[in-house]
């Protein structure tokens, strides 16, 4: 008997990315892919009508057609207002692409269709798998479906379609408790077994050469070198992790080092500039990143909005640094003792006593959390992946 032919679509794959969720997507295909016949739908940077095949890390990518005004992949184009209405209005129900998306299910003979993200491919994607009684499954990665974009007319109208087509949906997916709970508050997926399956974050050759030089290197008692590693705009709550830093003495803290790029680096600039112990370094890669990671005595996510899931948690996690974080969407569910290590979102002064707190535990005691952050962060693989996922899909089919 062949393997189960499964179809992992999601706007952008590999090479192409722009955020976690692309990580996150390929990682499934990837661990799929060793139990089942895997191909992923995507969205090319052509426009011909010709379906691109490729293939990334023994994984087939079959990319359609932007069939719209522009490629949802391409940051670097200036797009004025207008057109990104008229992008959005046309990627509610792509008619082009629900052609394209029911002529690749049929020819690859796709037995159940997995969703992720939607936009480039639309909600006809669901409609297309529904014609031809494809079971689907649909992982929540962020809150796209409720607030595509940041216009409040086109948001609502956007959500009362994609409820009535989320009806189609068999599986759903949260990566976090509160990403799924807020969907279904808000009235999606009423016809879907509901499940929740966090992210992935293995560990590779530098995240455990780093751990092992941590590991190695003396706990002091000395003042805390902090960190943070993200987006630099609003909704991350870094304004909060600064006041809080600057009404504490040098003895307590020493540094705060942020690393990241975004619309608020210039007023967090201004903010931070009377204290020199605030330094911005910028975006920098994913390994420099992991390297500075490891070198702080802990990592905060201040976020004042409902994070889904909270990646770099967990890459902090696995080169042994703590991770402090505000009580708010999925932070709470993925930190470790989140009693001791969450405050609440926009609490300066939450945030000082979380520091000072910490700066209170000798070396041994930071040690002990050290390994014990690594250790946790084994519970997020891809065997545990597989094996979740694995369950869905073969409850579904039994249905089917």
């Amino acid at each position: 008997m062949g393997k189960l032919a499964i179809a992992v679509a999601h706007s952008l794959y590999p090479p192409t990315i722009i955020g976690g969720a692309e990580i996150s997507t390929q990682i499934l295909a990837e661990t799929l892919n060793r139990s089942y016949s895997v191909k992923v739908l995507t969205v090319g940077d052509h426009n011909d009508k010709r379906i691109q095949h490729d293939v990334f890390n023994g994984v087939d990518v079959l990319k359609l057609p932007y069939s719209n005004l522009y490629w949802y992949g391409d940051t670097q184009l200036k797009k004025n207002s207008i057109n990104k209405i008229r992008w959005r209005l046309k990627d509610i129900y792509n008619f082009n692409q629900y052609h394209h998306a029911k002529q690749l299910l049929e020819e690859n003979k796709v037995q159940l269709l997995h969703t992720q993200n939607l936009p480039g491919l639309s909600l006809s994607l669901w409609k297309a798998a529904r014609d031809l009684n494809i079971p689907i499954v649909h992982t929540l990665r962020d809150f796209s479906l409720i607030d595509p974009i940041n216009m409040k007319l086109y948001s609502l109208f956007y959500q009362n379609v994609a409820k009535r087509f989320s009806h189609y949906v068999d599986a759903i997916i949260g990566i976090s408790n509160d990403v799924l709970d807020t969907h279904l508050k808000h009235g999606y997926f009423k016809n879907a077994k509901r499940h929740v399956v966090n992210n992935v974050v293995e560990p590779d050759e530098l995240t455990c050469s780093l751990f092992e030089k941590k590991a190695k290197t003396e706990n002091s008692n000395a003042s805390l070198v902090l960190g943070y590693f993200g987006q630099i705009s609003a909704i991350k709550g870094i304004d909060y992790l600064i006041q809080a830093v600057k009404e504490l003495d040098n003895s307590i803290v020493s540094e705060l080092r942020i690393f990241g790029e975004g619309p608020e680096l210039q007023p967090l600039k201004e903010l931070a500039k009377t204290d020199s112990r605030i330094v911005f370094y910028g975006k920098v890669d994913r390994n420099q990143i992991i390297t500075e990671m490891s070198k702080v005595d802990a990592t905060f996510v201040p976020s004042v909005w409902k994070e889904p899931f909270g990646r770099v948690i967990i890459e902090s996690y696995l080169v042994g640094t703590p991770v402090f974080g505000s009580r708010i969407g999925g932070i709470p569910e993925v930190i470790y003792k989140p009693e001791f290590f969450c405050f609440e979102p926009g609490d300066v002064q939450g945030i000082k006593n979380s520091i000072v707190a910490y700066s209170q535990k000798d070396g041994s005691e930071r040690r002990v959390l050290m390994e014990a952050v690594n250790a946790y962060s084994k519970n997020f693989n891809t065997d545990m992946l597989l094996e979740r996922h694995s369950e869905i899909y073969n409850q579904l089919l039994h249905v089917y």
